[in-house]
């Protein structure tokens, strides 16, 4: 893109079939707001073929590169590069590597998606609890070790949707969690979850509607899980689907006939009135055989 671009704002070029990496010569578009190019094919290692590109788009409000495969490790420079980030939807990858700590350091971040890459590792950063204008964290179907950060809990007072199922967290589900009351869907399932069930701390989240706990490994027996349920039916009626596990944890156990049904995931943000995104195997590109070349997105 030549210098008669330098002044767009926005460029939507998602759902083609475009391959390689994208141009580092894009830097130049200072002014871009908004950056959608989620489900091509588009490959390699991000710090290589899609960092040099963003590094000068200081105005960004919103990025999306979901359903490509891309691969490596997020940019720690990032929220640097961007620091008035709203938007980053890159699920559906092959991004490995912790979550960088310094995304906490993005003021106006709402929606942060980075599900089905099963790549990324170690724990929730709890820095991520300096976002509090976040309203959608989805991080589910990766490889994430450690707990719940208390702190994501309490300090989030517009968070809606919390999906971290299909990960590798444990420890127990911290009580902060009824700090959340705009909090309308949760799914905490395929975790190792233990300990109890914060009942009351839940009973909080007054606008909850859908919650997935299975399977975890609650130490808890039938007669207390049938309690669980008892206690949510009383406290939100028919309002909330929920899914328990059972004592064995190893079937499920429905109330109600309320069944969480699985949505056909989008690189974006699940839809609000949808149920919920239950683990992995999200859309995601192909990756050509060969490293790509920067000029991939012209073809």
């Amino acid at each position: 893109m030549g210098t008669s671009c330098e002044g767009l704002q926005l460029l939507r070029l998602g759902g083609n079939a475009f391959e390689g990496g994208v141009p580092e010569a894009w830097a130049a578009l200072r002014c871009l707001r908004t950056l959608s190019l989620e489900r091509n094919r588009l490959a390699g290692d991000v710090g290589v073929w899609l960092w040099p590109a963003l590094r000068g788009m200081a105005a960004l409000l919103h990025l999306d590169v979901g359903g490509n495969a891309f691969a490596g490790a997020l940019p720690t420079g990032l929220a640097e590069a961007a620091p008035r980030l709203r938007t980053l939807r890159a699920g559906g990858n092959r991004l490995s590597g912790p979550i960088p700590d310094a995304l906490g350091s993005l003021p106006a971040l709402a929606v942060l998606e980075l599900q089905n890459n099963g790549g990324l590792s170690g724990p929730i950063p709890p820095s991520l609890c300096e976002c509090e204008a976040l309203e959608t964290l989805c991080l589910n179907g990766n490889a994430l070790t450690g707990p719940l950060p208390w702190g994501l809990c309490f300090y989030l007072p517009k968070l809606r949707q919390l999906f971290l199922a299909g990960n590798q967290l444990s420890g127990e589900i911290p009580d902060s969690i009824g700090q959340l009351g705009a909090l309308e869907a949760l799914n905490l399932g395929r975790n190792r979850f233990r300990g109890a069930i914060p009942v009351d701390a839940l009973g909080h989240c007054g606008a909850l509607r859908s919650l997935c706990l299975h399977p975890n490994a609650f130490e808890l027996t039938e007669r207390e899980l049938v309690g669980v349920g008892e206690r949510l039916k009383a406290r939100f009626g028919n309002k909330l689907s929920f899914l328990l596990p059972k004592a064995s944890d190893t079937d499920a156990q429905l109330t109600e006939g309320h069944a969480l049904l699985r949505a056909a995931p989008r690189s974006g943000s699940p839809s609000p009135n949808k149920m919920l995104l239950l683990d992995g195997g999200g859309g995601g590109g192909r990756a050509v055989a060969s490293p790509p070349p920067p000029i991939g997105l012209m073809r």
